[in-house]
């Protein structure tokens, strides 16, 4: 077995030598400016990376720095997860520690929520209390009551499905953000934007982003983070930018199916040094963790969130739009939420 994990392993992509906070400090250093964008895509996905390419092309302001980037392909590494495999078919630790080591990061194993056992983990880690007297239907209901803030049909659809598992898809999906946002930080990039490569910004989205980025500078407001597209998922309404005249933008709340979003240098550095690799979640539960209160409470206390939210320099700040339409999503399907799932199940209909 180990002889045959190294033969594996041996055929993984080197990870990025530098720590989160050299990742910071070598930013500064270099100085850099300017701005980014990228589109993330599957070069074995040729229609879709061709579409999406052609699509920026004709609607992004020229002289823009945007180039197609090839996404990190959790599925080349879906034969690991059969090199040792549990009696009742799951898959074993052994399996899930060799997929980190081939895509150089460290899975937050308290994300899949199946069965009551996982009920009681969470609300532990969460912070609640007497978990131990619950009993079952108690403990559903209070894990149910931390997802209050969302509409009653996302919140059990999300809590059905998403919170069940954790993909090689979502993995891969995860550190294609992940390494894109390294980089652009070692660069010193001014802002970046990242689409996924089902999005379809409107030919308007770049210069109203491009005007709010101005607009925020003059006044001298600091911001992370600017949603372009995302849907919001909270029942309270984002309330607006009263601190910036003349502002379009919101405060935003929590929002998910996020494909495009604009980051500054602060906002970079903030995820760069978070050390997410080391905890690694969706990276769609991980953004608006950073801005506003994540439903999993127990994602709130994860490191790499409590590092990136900023703590005591004045928190992790996430704008958007509001309900202004910027870009439409390419009904295209998803590449993530039906690959092999590494921890936990897709749950019972899908079993």
């Amino acid at each position: 077995l180990a002889q045959a994990l190294q033969l594996l392993l041996d055929v993984r992509p080197p990870r990025l030598a530098a720590s989160p906070m050299a990742v910071v400090e070598g930013a500064a250093a270099l100085g850099g400016g300017g701005t980014r964008l990228r589109a993330i895509s599957l070069r074995r996905c040729t229609e879709r990376w061709q579409a999406c390419q052609a699509h920026m092309e004709r609607n992004l302001p020229p002289g823009l720095d945007f180039a197609m980037a090839e996404g990190c392909d959790g599925s080349q590494h879906r034969n690991l997860l059969t090199v040792d495999v549990e009696p009742e078919g799951g898959v074993s630790e052994v399996a899930v520690q060799a997929a980190e080591a081939a895509m150089g990061c460290r899975i937050y194993r308290g994300w899949p929520v199946c069965e009551t056992e996982d009920v009681l983990r969470i609300l532990a880690a969460g912070g609640e209390e007497d978990v131990a007297e619950l009993s079952e239907v108690k403990a559903w209901e209070r894990y149910r009551a931390w997802f209050s803030d969302w509409p009653r049909e996302r919140a059990m659809a999300y809590i059905d499905f998403h919170c069940r598992h954790v993909t090689l898809g979502e993995i891969g999906a995860a550190l294609s953000h992940w390494h894109l946002i390294q980089e652009a930080c070692l660069d010193g990039v001014d802002w970046m934007v990242v689409f996924e490569d089902d999005a379809r910004p409107f030919p308007e989205a770049l210069p109203r982003l491009q005007e709010e980025i101005a607009l925020l500078a003059r006044h001298g407001f600091d911001w992370d983070l600017i949603y372009i597209r995302a849907s919001v998922y909270s029942k309270a309404p984002e309330a607006p930018l009263d601190e910036v005249p003349g502002s379009s933008l919101f405060w935003a709340r929590h929002r998910k199916v996020t494909d495009a979003y604009c980051l500054s240098r602060r906002g970079l550095a903030r995820i760069a040094a978070s050390g997410f690799s080391d905890s690694l979640i969706a990276f769609d539960e991980f953004l608006p963790a950073l801005h506003s209160e994540h439903p999993r409470r127990d994602v709130m206390r994860l490191p790499c969130v409590e590092r990136a939210r900023g703590g005591d320099e004045g928190g992790f700040v996430g704008l958007s739009f509001g309900a202004a339409v910027l870009s439409e999503v390419a009904r295209v399907g998803s590449e993530t939420n039906l690959s092999p799932c590494v921890l936990g199940d897709h749950g019972a209909e899908l079993c």
